[in-house]
């Protein structure tokens, strides 16, 4: 990523905050749907990562998924 990307702001944003970490080793896709799971995670990011003490019902998704 250099500064001429045009997601640069929006990454730095969304890394310096901790929502966001990239797909590993600084890497982001930004032009890369986002999954239900994805953007899960950027909202419990968003709250400060809070306790959690139940586990999420998806009943689209099969339980041992």
């Amino acid at each position: 990523m250099s500064e001429g990307d045009w997601y640069y702001e929006a990454v730095r944003f969304v890394q310096e905050r901790g929502l966001l970490n990239g797909y590993g080793s600084g890497n982001f896709a930004p032009n890369a749907r986002l999954s239900r799971a994805q953007l899960t995670q950027i909202l419990f990011n968003k709250e400060g990562r809070p306790g959690v003490d139940y586990l999420p019902d998806f009943s689209d998704v099969a339980g041992e998924a």
